[in-house]
């Protein structure tokens, strides 16, 4: 007689056996659907994300260059500050320099200038005399340097006055800014004057001689 028990047994045996294999399969299954799925959402993610990745690396790099590039202009800013600041402090004696040693001739800003000085001294001055050929300053008026930069023409005048608006004239001459040497000054009586121009008898005529110095640089010409 067949015992019941062992053929229970043995039909469960191969039923246990194809669950056993069927669930292994759908593990193997779930496990290859997940890294299936996962690949593909890293695959579109990182085609997604690329571009935004590439977008803020370069936007770092210009930050970073922009940066760079204000520390440099904050420095050139800063530099021409500085610069602003130390040609403030020597503008007014650059000035000064240029108005005792110009860099031209300025032949009409003299002539203003002593015109204001014969107004102030009461120095009636109606002409006067410039030899626009200019020299280099020599040795022997310098004693010490000779530089072909400084340049010099002569100014002379000649009238009649009183003797204290003559003196005054010449002070107010030799207070000019401007760089003025007197090479000659001649004092006479005037007992023969110009009958058909009578003056004051008692104006003395005068006659003044003048140098005028100015600095020309190599590339300029006046």
């Amino acid at each position: 007689m067949i015992n019941s028990a062992s053929i229970i047994s043995s039909t469960q045996a191969p039923l246990t056996e194809f669950l056993k294999k069927n669930k292994e399969n759908k593990r193997f299954s779930d496990t290859v659907e997940m890294s299936i799925t996962l690949f593909l959402i890293s695959f579109f993610a990182f085609f997604a994300i690329k571009p935004a990745i590439t977008t803020i690396s370069s936007l770092l790099g210009e930050i970073k260059s922009k940066e760079a590039l204000t520390q440099k202009m904050r420095s050139k800013i800063n530099t021409l500050v500085e610069a602003q600041d130390a040609f403030a402090q020597v503008q007014e004696q650059y000035q000064i320099i240029e108005a005792s040693l110009p860099s031209q001739s300025r032949y009409s800003h003299l002539i203003t200038q002593i015109q204001g000085a014969s107004s102030q001294s009461n120095v009636n001055l109606e002409k006067f005399n410039i030899n626009l050929k200019t020299k280099n300053m020599s040795t022997n008026d310098t004693k010490s340097v000779q530089n072909v930069n400084l340049k010099s023409y002569q100014l002379s005048t000649t009238d009649y006055a009183d003797f204290k608006s003559i003196t005054d004239f010449f002070d107010l001459l030799s207070q000019n800014r401007r760089l003025i040497k007197i090479n000659s000054v001649s004092l006479e009586t005037n007992k023969d004057q110009d009958q058909e121009n009578p003056v004051n008898p008692e104006f003395v005529k005068y006659n003044l001689t003048t140098n005028i110095y100015y600095w020309q640089e190599p590339y300029e010409k006046y």
